[in-house]
């Protein structure tokens, strides 16, 4: 009989194994399955087994991590698991299973659950099992052992025989377990009647129920159980336990059959079996990747044959159905890892198996280390293919992830070519979750190769690929689809899923469109889901084609769907019953002063007759018409209400002045009837002499409003700031109509709960007003309402039963972040407050015609449990509890903690779930919080004003899941508490849209919500985009947001001019982007970016940035101040789009400024999770600073954004010079420089000090609006202080009574009066207090970060709890004006500034293309120190370093070689930017090379602070190759000797263009040397005349020929030196040539005769005349003729040119700015006698050259001997020695031979000595001809 009721076990063996999935193996589903059966065991593996319960079993394991036990392994919950040490796991774990009573049991097989947390490390792959019957001794021989697959499944391992055994041991090489069970056959005499009693259930059940149909028993089936049955009652009752195990289990494989026996449908399995015949039949055969083995494909189709036999019964057995579906499932992942990959290659270190990354298996995860162009991963294909894409997938993406790489390709000739020209690709990962996020890189090109080389470029310290997938080009004729299904029948109101299979399985783009023939009777969604509409009225059946085609190459498959009707029940009616009731709750809530005439009674009649029709018998398609019609009815009351002109024209008088509504004429239209969007329309009215304003509700006429004042009235509404606004006398007239369709439905502000919290918050009526104006103004057309929730529940009293102790712990809860251990209450008077302005808003909103968003119920409620307390606020939150409140609707409920956050309390729970555990509590549990949810929803309405309007919420804006899961991580919380809560909502309104943010987005939350009723906010889009890294959040609805700004953070800063394309790019690249968002932290700040934003609601293209900025400056400043100013104002915006506004600087929001860092000597932060970093160089921020003052002065009146924006740049200039200033202080002090040290923590304390000047002047800046606003959310004194001190903390250390928290210290970073002396100035104070004491003792930086790090942080947190719990009054009215205020600031900062940037300007930097940079001695490569050619990497962190062990000075240089030779003046050197002071060069020289590097000349010597910026030193602009650094001296904390460099710079210099050279004379005299007659003369005086002549000759040839090296100095000297000679020589009578063209020379130097000194000029004129007369007298004689012309040159040469005294100047200049005190008093009067004479001679206007040039030298030389005083460092003043007008031109130049210029030199000397021996006369006749050369000049010049 045994023989004849044993049952083959039907599925995939493996090693002894059988592989079974559990649906899931967790105590819920048994429960339930027992609720349903009755059974009294749990039947699992198809119901082919029995579990042997938890509760029963003990287990241990030989190795366990703390916190991990094996007990997890029989909890019950399968997101818990056991694990092995992490430190040192075993190759082999014990895991013993045992009874717990110590009695033997029945085994037949053990259930093994991996883990579940898409994680495959530790699962098992070999495993033992050794039996006990004694509970404690084992066989040395395995009793079974075996291999499983790898992966994340439940298995079940079954004995051949049932085996009585105490104990089971597995060992295995797993170490990670998420449940193990034992499997028994029950062996007492109880477990033999309750089977029995259970069988014949079961028997009695199947009995009414044969037949052949699905869901019956085949009569066979029933009869096989019988007589099964029959044969166990024959053998009679058993007696021992071995007999009842035997009958036990005979009953047990009975009841088993006929569970399995009840027939099935095998529509589903046939599905799949699809699915499987399609990957056979794409499988390709052979030995390159992607194909596989034929053996291999065999198997698998072998397997799809045997599923087929089941499949072909139109209805198998339940059992045969699951193992066959089973079967095909673990056969096709087998044959999916069979398939053959490329081979793969990893040069970087490896923690886990390269196989990893292609298995086909995100939840294997490959870990690899390593970064750089020799860091690679290669794929090689063996074989030609045409690659197109990489796909990354990554769990815990954020954190381990690969951001950068380049890729090679191997063609087929083994070249590895780079792709795209070796393009680096980024990829930006945003989650930080266990689901694998995918991130794709598609290259510009496709291209072709036998392989792929992945160069790892930047990525996380250690990063993890769960997958990566290769997209390979496929031609479109090879794509090919298929479809699950051919045909199928649907009734109305069904719902069936189309499968699509594409193949090939590697083709890159596999995307399939989905289209139904008849969208009205059957629509289908984009994931192939079929969800029938309804059949038109009278139709019994309409056949409709679903058709699949894939996006790439257009292949198609279709599956014809019959749809026939079905009779609507009450369920299916219920939806439609509640949306008639929420249009009749419309309809009695309206007032007939709100609607046209006979528009209520038309509305309630329609509403009558559809509630008639609903009533009666109707079908599903019929509903769906009754929708339409209440819809239909619902539009054409809402176009029949005359509140949105009522209330546009109560906006236009808020805004514009009281009346002037009058000055417009407006309409309502209808929406857009192409698209059914919300319109709006600008027109005139030429008539009336008026604007139109047009569009179909509030929110549109608004913005038609905003429309006009920004672009025809050049008004400006501000985001933030205050305005008071005019309308022009005479309105602009629009010219051309201007109509705009909202390019989006839904336009959305706020966060998610954050701006509430740092902003809102503080908001009375009057701050509300302007926001709802402002949104409206700007199309917003949905907001989020995150008030009133203590009056919410508060108002709910007496529904939930809520005592007096209960309200108190109400009063004593804070939401959200502030919840501070319940220390703190508010008063109920505060309470009702809270709902009354809350309740105003809505009223608000509702009359602009915006739809607040609610916060749904998702279980959470304010803490009102008196018992629970200690429970909840206690140091450790429990995490469940059991609420004891008498008389309350809570009481004996369970309420679960959220998890803490900082160790704060989160908030608490309740669940319409249970734990296993509390299985018996499940319906109560359900039953209340259906109960809790409705009361919540109708307390809100009223509170809110809903009722009052009629209304019920449209939208809900919440998130129940955390970045990791759940925020209430507990058994309670199963996802599936996300559809429950979603219904709650849909009982209140089936169209409602439930809103979640991206940053909580999870792949399995869509499934949990209808099609159309979830919704993403992508919250940092901007930065951060979500939609566009897992495929738009599943193909759901979604919408661009821009965050930008966390904690409401001060700062100036966004992609002003691109995130109009960023969103319009996301738009034309989406599918699913439905909209767009502002949702910031924290607002109220950077007007113009969110000015910019908010007309992203109405606009479908990109504006003209340029065009746009202008307008928007032009209607903020005024249109006559910008006119006024267009220069000056348009050099601000030009500043501020290049530098601030040029991009996001990251994802924390804006830059964050170092005035608001917690002070440390080095390494501060401004904000935590923030960074210093910013996109540009303070230096080139401060010209708006600039531009914007010189604004102010052209401006007759300021307006107040103008003034806003003054003090806002004002603000940032300030913020952003403290970087510097800190950033200086650690230099000084490691150089002990303490004056230095102490003055650059002084200037940090000052500028906290003018930020609050600056800012006192602008109430947006004042901290003590923003407590004013806090205390105003109060009515007691009470609660005023709380919320005081809950904003001061905020502000500063933010966690309330705790400053030790520093999780989130800073995190607001906010500049405001008060706040930037009293709290972050006081921080400065006590830094510099402490930072003077350590240079006292002559403390190192290691010393001040131990000694004194602590005693500044504790003297500052409690002068931080201090300030936050001090009521002070801050002024609220603004103190100064903000231009002389901010003009005095820019003009004390001057010095500041020079000093700190003068280096900085880069604009004369050569190209660093073609450099090079060399050095004496450099550090091995080592991080980021070490070699030369750091210096021109752009990178300044990382450095040039000579060796760590030191070096001497003599090598320690660094040469950059220009690359070709260039005109260079001078060197820029920034000093490394952190890890110390080493090598910081404080002495220096420069040598220039022009001849690469053979020779090299020095140029230039100094010295240079000790600290982080630039350095300059300059030289006269010379043609160099080469430029040499030497360090002379630099900074060192050690005994040896370094030099250092993160950045050189060369900069361009110019030579000074030489003057053309004049020899006009030369000539002339040469040609005056050719008639000269020597006959007679002396030999001397020839051999002289011909040698000079010859000399002159020779210049003449080479200034001709171009020589550069030929100076005016060498021809004028040649010139003379032949006259001087030529006076000698007896010169022939002659006519009067001579004469006249000496008269045309003085006649020329007479026409500019005002350059020269009055010395001289009389006689000249003299002279003139008298050669004049000469010239005209016909009797002359030659000896007159002679005199005349010499006398005339003599008075020429008697002439003196004025000198230059622009040198003399800026030496006088520099010398005033020396300080007496800082020398010797002797030296000094010294230098001031000099001085004395020096400033004598620059003021006389006579003074000759010869007198300027010598008093020049006098006072260099008396600068130049003064001695410092006593006690002054020399260093200090060192520069007074180094004061020079300029440097000497004079140096040996040579001619391109080497020869014209020293000879030229050589005979100027010889001449020179010649002529002192020959004549006295020599010196004058010098004189004269210089005067003639001079005249040549001046000539030649003009």
């Amino acid at each position: 009989m045994k023989g004849k009721l044993k049952k083959a076990i039907s599925s995939i063996a493996l090693a002894s194994m059988v592989l079974t999935q559990l649906s899931p193996v967790v105590p819920a589903n048994a429960k339930e399955q027992k609720a349903e059966t009755g059974s009294a065991y749990a039947w699992v593996n198809y119901d082919k087994q029995l579990e042997f319960p938890a509760e029963d079993t003990n287990i241990s394991a030989s190795s366990t991590q703390s916190g991990y036990g094996a007990e997890r392994m029989l909890d019950k919950n399968m997101d818990t698991r056991w694990e092995a040490s992490w430190g040192n796991a075993p190759e082999w774990v014990d895991i013993i299973l045992s009874t717990k009573d110590n009695e033997p049991e029945y085994f037949t097989g053990f259930q093994y659950v991996s883990r579940m947390d898409n994680n495959i490390a530790g699962t098992m792959s070999k495993y033992k099992v050794y039996i006990s019957e004694d509970g404690t001794s084992y066989e040395e021989t395995p009793f079974m052992e075996g291999e499983v697959v790898q992966k994340l499944d439940t298995f079940y391992f079954l004995f051949e025989e049932p085996v009585k055994a105490k104990a089971v041991k597995i060992v295995t090489d797993a170490t990670a377990v998420s449940e193990m069970r034992l499997l028994y056959v029950p062996s007492t005499k109880a477990d033999y009647d309750s089977l029995k009693a259970e069988a014949y259930a079961l028997r009695e059940e199947a009995g009414g129920k044969a037949g052949e149909d699905i869901g019956l028993w085949r009569m066979e089936s029933l009869n096989t159980f019988d007589e099964g049955m029959e044969v166990v009652e024959s053998q009679g009752e058993p007696d021992t336990k071995e007999e009842l195990a035997d009958v036990n289990r005979q009953i047990v494989e009975l009841t088993s059959d006929l569970k399995r026996a009840q027939l099935a449908s095998t529509l589903e399995l046939n599905q799949k079996l699809r699915v499987a015949e399609n990957l056979l039949h794409a499988a390709v055969v052979g030995d390159q990747p992607m194909m596989y083995d034929q053996e291999d494909v065999d198997a698998f189709r072998n397997i799809v044959n045997k599923v087929k036999e089941t499949a072909d019964n139109g209805a198998a057995g339940t059992g045969s159905v699951l193992d066959a579906e089973k079967m095909l499932e673990d056969g096709r992942f087998v044959f999916l890892q069979s398939q053959k990959k490329p081979d793969i290659t990893y040069t970087g270190t490896a923690s886990t198996p390269l196989s990893y990354i292609m298995d086909q298996l995100t939840e294997s995860h490959f870990q690899g280390k390593g970064t750089g162009e020799d860091i690679y991963l290669e794929l090689d294909y063996n074989g030609e293919l045409e690659f197109e894409s990489l796909t990354f997938q990554t769990w815990w993406a954020t954190g381990q992830n690969i951001s950068r790489i380049s890729v090679d390709c191997k063609n087929k000739d083994g070249e590895w070519v780079p792709v795209d020209n070796g393009k680096e690709y980024t990829m930006a990962w945003t989650t930080n979750t266990n689901v694998s996020e995918s991130q794709t890189v598609t290259f510009d090109n496709s291209v072709k190769g036998t392989a792929l080389r992945i160069h790892i470029l930047a990525a996380s310290a250690f990063y993890v690929i769960d997958e990566l997938t290769v997209g390979t080009t496929v031609s479109e004729e090879d794509m090919q689809i298929f479809l699950d299904r051919e045909a199928l029948t649907m009734a109305e109101g069904e719902t069936a899923k189309l499968n699509a299979t594409v193949l090939p399985e590697y083709a890159s783009n596999k995307n399939v469109i989905f289209t139904s023939s008849n969208e009205e009777v059957l629509k289908v969604e984009k994931d192939g889901t079929l969800i029938v509409v309804g059949l038109p009225s009278g139709s019994e059946k309409e056949t409709v084609v679903v058709t699949a085609t894939t996006e790439y190459g257009n292949k198609s498959a279709s599956c014809t769907v019959t749809v026939v009707p079905k009779m609507a029940d009450e369920e299916e009616k219920q939806d439609t019953s509640i949306r008639l009731k929420n249009a009749w709750k419309l309809a009695d809530a309206a007032k007939e002063e709100d609607y046209k005439d006979g528009a209520i009674q038309e509305f309630k009649g329609k509403l009558e007759k559809i509630g008639e029709t609903l009533e009666q018998e109707v079908t599903v398609g019929e509903i769906s018409e009754l929708n339409e019609e209440i819809h239909s009815a619902e539009t054409k009351f809402e176009e029949a209400s005359i509140i949105p002109i009522r209330e546009t024209k109560n906006l236009i008088d808020r805004i514009t002045g009281e009346g002037s509504s009058e000055n417009f004429i407006i309409e309502t239209i209808p929406a857009d009837e192409e698209t059914g969007r919300d319109v709006y329309e600008v027109d005139w009215d030429a008539k009336e002499k008026k604007p139109v304003l047009r569009g179909n509700d509030g929110v549109s006429l608004a913005t038609a409003y905003n429309y006009y004042l920004k672009y025809y009235a050049y008004l400006d509404f501000p985001y933030v700031g205050e305005c008071s606004l005019t309308l022009p006398k005479t309105l602009p007239e629009v010219e051309e109509p201007v109509r705009i369709v909202f390019p989006y439905e839904y336009r959305h502000y706020f966060n998610e709960n954050c701006e509430y919290k740092y902003t809102v918050d503080l908001y009375g009526e009057e701050e509300w007003q302007h926001r709802i104006d402002w949104m409206a103004m700007n199309g917003f057309n949905m907001f989020l309402i995150d008030l009133g929730e203590h009056a919410i529940w508060y108002n709910a009293k007496e529904e939930l039963g809520l005592n007096d102790a209960a309200i108190e712990e109400l009063q004593h809860y804070s939401s959200g972040t502030e919840q501070y251990y319940g220390k703190y209450e508010i008063s109920l008077d505060a309470i009702k407050k809270e709902g009354e302005l809350a309740k105003k808003v809505v009223d608000m909103a509702f009359k602009a015609g915006m739809e607040p968003e609610i916060r749904p119920f998702v279980g959470q409620v304010p803490f009102m449990f008196p018992d629970q307390h200690e429970d909840y606020y206690g140091s450790t939150s429990k995490a469940k509890m059991t609420i004891s409140l008498d008389g309350s609707l809570f009481d004996g409920m369970f309420l679960y903690s959220a998890a803490r956050w900082i160790n704060l309390p989160q908030g608490v729970f309740i669940s319409p779930e249970v734990a296993a555990a509390d299985a018996d509590k499940a319906d109560e549990m359900k039953e209340k919080f259906v109960q809790i949810s409705d009361i919540y929803y109708a307390s809100l309405m009223e509170v809110l004003g809903y009722d009052e309007w009629g209304r019920t919420p449209a939208y809900a804006y919440k998130d129940l899941v955390g970045e990791q899961g759940f925020v209430v991580q507990h058994e309670a919380f199963p996802q599936k508490v996300i559809g429950e809560m979603n219904d709650q909502l849909m009982k209140l309104n089936p169209d409602a849209i439930w809103l979640q943010t991206s940053w909580r987005y999870q792949s399995w939350l869509p499934q949990y919500y209808d099609e159309g009723h979830l919704m993403f906010v992508d919250l940092s889009a901007e930065n951060r985009p979500k939609w566009n890294t897992n495929n738009e959040f599943g193909g759901t609805p979604w919408l661009w947001s821009m965050l930008f700004n966390f904690g409401g953070n001060s700062g100036i800063e966004g992609d002003l001019t691109g995130v109009a394309a960023d969103v319009l790019d996301a738009k034309e690249n989406s599918q699913y982007m439905r909209g767009v968002s502002i949702s910031p932290e924290g607002g109220d700040t950077n007007p113009a970016l969110y000015a910019m934003m908010a007309e992203m609601t109405w606009r479908s293209e990109a504006p003209d940035m340029e065009k746009w900025i202008q307008d928007y400056v032009k209607r903020r400043y005024g249109v006559e101040n910008y006119e006024a100013a267009k220069e000056e104002i348009d050099g601000a915006w030009k500043t501020l789009c290049g530098t601030a506004y040029k991009d996001f600087v990251g994802y924390d929001g804006p830059a964050q400024t170092l005035v608001n860092a917690y002070p440390k000597l080095s390494g501060s932060i401004a904000r935590v999770y923030g960074s210093n970093a910013k996109l540009y160089e303070t230096q080139d921020f401060l010209p708006a600073w600039e531009y914007m003052l010189k604004a102010a002065e052209k401006m007759e009146e300021p307006t107040e954004q103008f003034l806003y924006d003054l003090v806002d740049i004002t603000r940032q200039a300030l913020a952003d010079i403290s970087g510097e200033v800190y950033t200086s202080i650690k230099p000084a002090f490691d150089a002990q420089d303490k004056e230095e040290a102490m003055r650059y923590a002084d200037w940090m304390i000052r500028i906290c000090e003018d930020l609050d000047e600056i800012l006192a002047t602008n109430k947006n800046f004042m901290i003590g609006t923003r407590l004013e606003g806090a205390k105003g959310r109060g009515v007691t004194e009470s609660d005023k202080e709380f919320y005081e001190q809950v904003e001061r903390t905020f502000l500063t250390y933010w966690v309330l009574d705790d400053p030790n928290q520093a999780s989130l210290t800073d995190y607001c970073n906010r500049h405001l009066s008060g706040l930037m002396t009293d709290y972050y100035g006081m921080r400065w104070e006590v830094f510099a207090k402490y930072l003077e004491q350590a240079l006292d003792e002559d403390m190192t930086a290691s010393e001040f970060n131990d000694k004194m790090s602590s005693l500044i942080e504790e003297e500052i947190k409690e002068n931080e709890v201090a300030w936050s719990k001090d009521h002070t009054k801050y002024p609220t009215k603004t103190q100064g004006d903000a231009v002389e205020i901010s003009k005095k600031l820019f003009e004390e900062y001057q010095p500041l500034i020079k000093e700190l940037y003068g280096a900085s300007d880069d604009s004369k930097d050569l190209p660093l293309e073609g450099m090079t940079a060399t050095a004496g001695n450099e550090q091995a490569a080592s991080g980021t120190e070490g070699p030369a050619y750091n210096v021109l990497d752009g990178n300044t962190s990382t450095i040039w370093h000579t060796d760590w062990n030191g070096s001497e000075r003599d090598v320690q240089w660094i040469d950059i070689s220009l690359g070709k030779e260039q005109i260079v003046d001078g060197l820029r050197y920034l000093p490394r930017q952190g890890g110390g002071v080493n090598g910081i060069v404080t002495a220096y020289e420069i040598y220039i090379s022009d001849d690469n590097g053979q020779t090299y000349t020095k140029v230039a010597e100094g010295t240079w602070k000790q600290n982080s910026l630039w350095k300059a030193a300059s030289f006269d602009a010379v043609k160099a190759t080469n430029v040499k650094l030497q360090v002379v001296d630099a900074a060192s904390d050690k005994d040896q000797l370094f030099a250092s460099a993160a950045e050189i710079r060369i900069t361009k210099g110019e030579l000074t263009p030489q003057e053309p050279i004049s020899t006009d004379i030369l000539e002339y005299t040469l040609e005056l040397s050719e008639k000269a007659d020597t006959t007679g003369v002396i030999e001397s005086v020839v051999k002289k005349f011909e040698e000079t002549k010859t000399n002159a000759q020779e210049i003449l040839d080479a200034a001709k020929a171009g020589d550069e090296s030929v100076t005016q100095e060498m021809v004028d000297n040649a010139w003379k030196e032949l006259i001087h000679v030529m006076q000698y020589l007896s010169f022939k009578q002659g006519d009067k040539t001579d004469l006249a063209k000496v008269i045309a020379l003085a006649d020329e130097m007479n026409k500019n005769l005002d350059s020269y000194l009055e010395e001289g000029k009389d006689g000249f004129v003299k002279a003139l005349d008298a050669a004049k007369t000469v010239q005209e007298d016909g009797d002359a004689m030659q000896e007159d003729v002679n005199n005349a012309w010499k006398e005339l040159l003599t008075a020429m040469a008697g002439l003196q040119k004025i000198p230059d005294k622009t040198a003399l100047e800026e030496l006088l200049k520099q010398a005033e700015e020396l300080d007496e005190a800082d020398y010797e008093a002797v030296s000094f009067a010294a230098f001031k006698a000099a001085y004395a004479e020096t400033k004598a001679v620059y003021e006389n206007e006579q003074a000759t050259k010869t007198q300027v040039s010598a008093a020049t030298e006098s006072l260099e030389e008396a600068i130049a001997k003064l001695t410092p005083a006593k006690g002054i460092d020399k260093d200090t003043v060192a520069n007074a020695g180094s004061i020079q007008t300029g440097s000497d031109d004079k140096r040996t130049a040579t001619d391109k031979n080497g020869k014209v210029t020293q000879n030229a030199v050589d005979t100027a000397e010889k001449s020179a000595k010649t002529g002192d021996e020959t004549n006295t006369a020599l010196p004058m006749a010098a004189g004269v001809f210089a005067a003639v050369a001079a005249a040549f000049v001046w000539k030649k010049r003009r």
